[in-house]
């Protein structure tokens, strides 16, 4: 249902949990040795101190909940946004323990999370899991994590790969017009297909096309900028359904078009207020 004078998507789309697996791995590499504090303990725990691990694949756990109304404040309180990242072990020998890193792009930079590292199994033939989980998150980031090793010699090894635990929440776009400014400017004609260029960055609509609807409450119109390149327009994100009157609100010279029948396609007079007709949607003559 297209919600009359609002910017709200007709449909929302909700991510499911996911879980990521991790490839353990020791490569034997020597990087900066660290002073090993006391012998771990040996049971697993949750948390951003110590815990211990277990073998072969580490895990990181990534559950998302479901998108956030606008005005959810007390959201925080009801859902614990989290991300928890596992990994295990099938034996251990002088392990001290492991630091978490986290970085905001595969490349990093990569930050330590660990206050102090995770508690290792010292010297051990059993399996061993452990965990670490990262409250301090913006629900709208994707992050990137990898576990390092520490030895008891203080020897640190990159224990996993770098991997990627997706964004909780979608963005909470920030549009030029608030909601609460948007007027009425034409009848209800539906959705349109648009542009966060014109919705979210303030340009003017610079193409816009009418092709046949997608479904009852679909004007069939599409609205652009114009200037969106290829990777943009691949992009789904960058794109939302919204009331045709939502958009008039935006670049109200689109309204003398609106009635046109499908196939019809309108381009910009740069620097002005008039379209002229261009080759329709579809290369069929309006």
């Amino acid at each position: 249902m297209i919600a009359p004078l609002t910017h709200s998507p007709v449909a929302a789309a909700f991510a499911l949990a996911s879980l990521l697996t991790l490839a353990a791995c020791s490569s034997g590499a020597k990087p900066t040795p660290t002073p090993p504090p006391a012998a771990p303990a040996e049971e697993a725990s949750e948390g951003a101190a110590g815990a211990p691990p277990s073998v072969e694949a580490p895990l990181i756990d990534n559950p998302s909940g479901p998108a956030l109304p606008t005005d959810a404040k007390p959201m925080e309180a009801t859902i614990d946004i989290k991300n928890t990242i596992r990994w295990a072990t099938a034996s251990e020998v002088e392990n001290f323990g492991y630091d978490v890193y986290r970085g905001e792009s595969e490349e990093g930079p990569f930050v330590r999370l660990t206050a102090k590292p995770v508690a290792g199994a010292g010297t051990s033939d059993e399996p061993h899991k452990y965990a670490y989980v990262d409250r301090d998150i913006d629900p709208t980031k994707d992050y990137w994590y990898y576990v390092e090793s520490i030895s008891y010699s203080g020897v640190r090894e990159r224990f996993t790969p770098v991997q990627k635990a997706k964004a909780k929440q979608p963005k909470q776009q920030a549009f030029k017009i608030p909601g609460d400014q948007l007027r009425r400017l034409i009848p209800n004609m539906g959705g349109s297909f648009t542009s966060d260029r014109i919705t979210v960055d303030g340009a003017q609509v610079g193409y816009m096309y009418r092709e046949q609807p997608d479904h009852d409450v679909d004007s069939g119109w599409r609205f652009l900028a114009g200037d969106e390149s290829q990777e943009y327009a691949d992009t789904p994100d960058n794109f939302a359904i919204y009331e045709v009157n939502t958009i008039c609100n935006y670049d109200p010279a689109i309204i003398p078009f609106l009635d046109a029948p499908i196939g019809s396609a309108f381009g910009r007079v740069p620097g002005t207020d008039r379209f002229e007709r261009e080759e329709s949607a579809g290369g069929d003559d309006a």
